[in-house]
């Protein structure tokens, strides 16, 4: 499990501090936020998982969301996070299961921890959320290469210790593998891609989940149909808090249009052009695999 609150809390203001650092425009993975009657600090692990730590004058909970979990609300009827999970936990800390952390709502919980003083107690599957909060410097480094970055193992191990600042911290700028991206597109940078379709299509139960996908009308849908026009489209970029969802519906979309005369893929920025699904793929990155989800 985790150490103690304070040395938890150490570690994870020195992620944020380094996120901060390397992502002045917003944060990657980590964040820190004022709450009432104390500080909430949120991580997420970049697949669609993510754990938020609240540390108050009533004491530190802890709640996750990992969106495979059968305890997730999504799977339950009606929706609504599993009351075992609140088993044990003090009243006092109640209230703050619920409380809104940056862009997170209390709904999406399917672990949840507390300090009890001596140890943590918790309840439900919290393995992704021990990697995310108290990540190794090992798989510190790893995310750090993943966004175009390299520090050494010792100086991510002395920023998790507190031995050393983030602003301290010795970190590379590592030029990205060469690419045939288009228009001089990086990976990690944002791009917007469009779903168009081959061919017409009048299958009602289709075209309503092209409505929810787009929050497009029936009659927008038609028209871009008879036009040619995109169907869907989505700014993508790893890590965002909505690309695991995006890159699903885009997946879903190319395979349901398979039998009406199959897909069009095309970028609208950087640059306009026609998508090949190679090239796409290797945009996504580890991300792809939401595609066949």
């Amino acid at each position: 499990m985790w150490p103690a609150p304070d040395d938890l809390i150490r570690s994870l203001g020195a992620l944020c501090a380094l996120d901060r650092r390397l992502h002045p425009d917003g944060p990657d993975r980590y964040a820190r936020f004022a709450v009432p009657g104390g500080e909430a600090f949120h991580a997420t692990n970049g697949g669609g998982d993510h754990a938020v730590l609240l540390h108050l004058g009533v004491g530190t909970l802890v709640r996750g969301f990992d969106h495979e979990s059968d305890a997730s609300p999504y799977m339950r009827e009606p929706q609504a996070p599993d009351p075992a999970l609140e088993a044990g936990l003090p009243d006092a800390l109640r209230g703050a299961l619920d409380l809104t952390v940056g862009p997170l709502e209390g709904f999406e919980r399917t672990f949840v921890a507390w300090w009890d003083g001596d140890r943590w107690e918790h309840r439900g599957d919290g393995d992704f959320a021990d990697l995310t909060l108290a990540p190794s410097a090992g798989d510190l480094g790893e995310w750090l290469e993943d966004l175009g970055w390299r520090a050494s193992k010792k100086g991510l191990t002395s920023l998790l210790s507190g031995s050393v600042e983030a602003d301290r911290l010795k970190v590379e700028r590592v030029e990205a593998p060469v690419q045939d991206f288009p228009g001089g597109w990086r990976f990690g940078d944002p791009f917007t891609v469009t779903v168009s379709t081959v061919q017409s299509v009048s299958d009602i139960a289709l075209l309503k989940r092209i409505r929810e996908m787009s929050g497009g009308s029936i009659g927008e849908i038609k028209r871009a149909l008879s036009d040619g026009g995109p169907l869907l489209t989505y700014v993508l970029q790893r890590h965002s808090y909505s690309q695991v969802e995006r890159v699903g519906h885009i997946g879903e979309l190319v395979a349901a249009l398979a039998a009406h005369g199959g897909a069009r893929l095309a970028l609208e920025a950087p640059v306009q052009t026609a998508l090949d699904e190679a090239t796409f793929r290797a945009m996504l990155g580890p991300d792809t695999l939401w595609l066949s989800r």
